[in-house]
């Protein structure tokens, strides 16, 4: 497993693959950054964000869709941004965190409890004509969300209840039957983010546990890639033919001093490749 030559981040998140450009880019949260490097990890660009991003999506028309821990934004490849109305949205109960796009161009994004603990978070999905929708309730700690590769499932990770699944209808985005998808030890870690992979397995970044679970799609563990990270955080496949498998990680959030390796990004190929990712389309 390689390690990137890079200061660490605070709280690395959302790996993502940039087809068009080459490069892989991620956001350090607390450090309020986006990060971009070559899949060597070389060639390191980092700018700064105007807030705490929550995650992040690439749209169709170029540039990203961003969404910080109060708004959801339209970023340009200059910088500039334009705000996103959002209705729904009561910024004293939640807060956004992780997001990614399906097939069709919509965005899926979660939100989660401000005290970490409260199921006042949700699940939404933002279509291309930026019409905002609630999609489900309860949420503690929103997180990884994907597709099985024939996109009939949708699914989910709340760190702070486990990884669930969802029948989902890629035509109308629209969502049923939640059911939990995986059991695992309490010592395992807490479901962060997490990928898909082309055989339908579910990659997810067990934060707390120092590993990497794969599920297989009747949701047991397939494989178990320790790490020597306490807290791994995200998960996404990119290089060439998709075949390489980025991580993020972050430092420790209370006074232990951080190892040598927390808040790297890591890289290595686990002999499967993954799905492509979809832009925003909106």
């Amino acid at each position: 497993m390689r390690r990137f030559p890079a200061q660490p981040d605070r709280l690395g998140e959302n790996p993502l693959w940039n087809e068009r450009t080459g490069r892989i880019d991620w956001i350090d949260v607390l450090g309020e950054t986006q990060s971009s490097a070559l899949p060597d990890g070389s060639d390191l660009r980092r700018e700064p964000l105007p807030g705490e991003p929550g995650g992040f999506a690439y749209r169709e028309q170029g540039g990203r869709i961003m969404s910080y821990r109060r708004r959801l934004a339209l970023r340009e490849e200059d910088g500039s941004e334009r705000d996103v109305p959002l209705p729904l949205f009561d910024v004293e109960r939640e807060r956004f965190n992780d997001c990614a796009c399906a097939s069709r161009g919509r965005l899926w994004i979660g939100t989660m409890a401000p005290d970490y603990r409260s199921p006042t978070g949700a699940l939404y999905r933002l279509d291309p004509d930026l019409s905002f929708h609630r999609m489900d309730e309860g949420v503690i700690i929103s997180n990884g969300i994907g597709w099985s590769p024939d996109e009939t499932i949708l699914y989910y990770c709340d760190s702070g209840r486990g990884i669930f699944a969802y029948d989902y209808d890629v035509e109308t985005g629209s969502i049923s039957n939640r059911r939990s998808f995986a059991t695992f030890g309490a010592g395992d870690g807490s479901p962060d983010g997490s990928a898909v992979d082309a055989d339908g397995h579910l990659w997810v970044a067990m934060a707390g546990g120092r590993q990497i679970l794969r599920f297989a799609p009747d949701g047991s563990i397939a494989l178990r890639i320790p790490m020597t990270v306490d807290f791994p955080a995200s998960v996404s496949f990119g290089g060439k033919g998709l075949e390489t498998l980025f991580i993020t990680s972050m430092l420790p959030f209370d006074d232990t001093p951080p190892g040598p390796d927390d808040g790297l990004v890591f890289a290595f190929e686990p002999g499967v490749a993954g799905l492509p990712m979809h832009r925003f389309r909106g």
